[in-house]
């Protein structure tokens, strides 16, 4: 039998032209939506990660790009949201690599 051998990959966090990049997408969230800014979508995974249960991306990302959480209409741009969500998908997992390394 051959050694097993364990990959492990590190998903790699947004650096500042990423950051600016998210908030320029959030600053076309169609209106009347009020969506967070890329400073305050950190304090928002970091509670969606320390619940004591997995919190389904679908039902938290709603928050983001409204404050009153309300839907996205329904005419979005389907390339625009898939942008945002694949930065901030990336951050969050990001945040539960460092919560899971911290031992939390």
């Amino acid at each position: 039998m051959g050694a097993s051998t364990t990959i492990f990959t590190m998903t790699v966090d947004l650096n500042n032209a990423d950051l600016d990049t998210l908030n320029t997408l959030l600053a076309r969230t169609p209106l009347p939506l009020e969506p967070m800014d890329a400073v305050m979508i950190d304090g928002w995974l970091a509670g969606v990660s320390v619940q004591p249960r997995i919190i389904p991306m679908a039902d938290w990302l709603p928050g983001v790009f409204d404050v009153e959480g309300r839907a996205l209409p329904q005419d979005h741009d389907p390339a625009w949201l898939a942008s945002c969500r694949a930065l901030i998908e990336r951050r969050f997992e990001v945040m539960n690599e460092d919560l899971a390394d911290a031992a939390w």
